[in-house]
């Protein structure tokens, strides 16, 4: 039992850490300082993850490459910078295998911000249409129910429905709250499960599905480098595929393409991908051409982070009037649900 209650867990990086330690890694290395040092050094630059980052410094030091160490260290990466560190497997130049997983990390921590942004303004506005909603029922409405009880008036349906709400929410104020409790256990411990469903449903929107894609798009483009900086890995890729479930067959029918004597760009053609656009796969042509692939592939992962952000900007814009549009549903539902009796009893007084 001792044992299971101090057995090693897994440690998540986020992205803004991982840009931290990789870059200050990759400096320390282009500047031709030794491994061992560079690792402690980069490891302190994170001081909440340090011991475990110390950890893969001493797997290093006993032959193992940067990728092993991570998996070993059970340090847990995104994806994307997970498959740009199986480099270390094949390519002794640590220093540029840093520098890039840290270029990822910055790309992700900037999309995990705008999509914080995102999702920050209908949170913030759910909280207060819920605060809204019970001071209503719970202030208003129980103050507003003695006076139309003492009047014979005919209570539309919905009116009905806003008073016998107040009355079950003061009735049962204990019950009401271990419910919402135990509804937010569930929800934690089946957030995996719910946070798939949801983006399932909405991926369904057209411009949340576009964002998706231009997502997995970023997320494809390391596999991708990785098979053409090791063109030997192309048969033993899915060992470090650690991306979608989308990826994998896209993956898998560009390198059957490669196999059959295709260039990436005339593989590309055949997938249904954002980077199959023609303006990106003619950039990647010329790039096959002119022994340039990796750079162009690189500015076409730039050009895919810009491209993202504004739809992310544009997304937050719609989200922003929809939320106020709701806001003003809801409260003015609940208005007028104690108005219209109100002003009933007005007619009923002057008679």
């Amino acid at each position: 039992m001792k044992e299971f209650w101090h057995k090693d867990i897994n440690t998540y990086i986020g992205y803004e850490d991982a840009d931290i330690y990789f870059r200050t890694l990759g400096d320390l290395l282009s500047a031709g300082l030794d491994i061992s040092e560079s690792l402690t050094i980069a490891a302190q630059s994170v001081p909440r993850h340090q011991t475990k980052l110390l950890h893969i410094k001493d797997l290093i030091n006993s032959g193992q490459s940067l990728y092993a160490a991570t998996i070993n260290a059970r340090i847990v990466l995104s994806p994307s910078i997970t498959t740009l560190l199986a480099q270390s497997e094949y390519d002794d130049s640590l220093s540029d295998i840093s520098l890039r997983c840290a270029d990822f990390a910055a790309i992700y921590a900037q999309l995990h911000t705008k999509i914080v942004q995102a999702l920050l303004y209908p949170v913030l506005c759910s909280i207060v249409v819920i605060c809204m909603t019970l001071g209503i029922l719970l202030g208003v409405v129980p103050h507003i129910q003695e006076v139309l009880l003492a009047f014979p008036l005919d209570i539309p349906w919905y009116t009905q429905i806003t008073l016998y709400a107040s009355k079950f929410l003061r009735m049962y104020p204990f019950e009401m709250g271990g419910c919402t409790v135990l509804l937010g256990i569930i929800i934690f411990l089946s957030r995996r499960i719910l946070k798939d469903k949801i983006l399932y449903v909405l991926q369904k929107i057209p411009h949340i599905k576009e964002i998706h894609w231009l997502n997995v798009s970023i997320e494809y483009l390391p596999l991708l480098m990785l098979t053409i900086k090791n063109p030997r890995l192309y048969a033993q890729s899915d060992k470090f595929n650690t991306m979608r479930k989308e990826i994998i067959p896209i993956h898998q029918s560009i390198v059957e393409g490669i196999n059959n004597g295709q260039l990436i760009s005339e593989s590309l053609l055949l997938v249904n991908l954002p980077l199959s656009n023609p303006r990106y796969v003619s950039k990647i042509r010329v790039g096959e051409r002119n022994g340039t692939l990796l750079i162009a592939l690189s500015n076409i992962r730039n050009e895919l982070l810009a491209l993202i952000l504004k739809k992310l900007d544009t997304l937050i814009r719609i989200i922003e009037p929809c939320a106020l549009l709701i806001i003003a549903l809801i409260v003015g539902g609940l208005a007028m649900s104690i108005l219209t009796p109100l002003y009933s009893l007005t007619q009923v007084l002057r008679h």
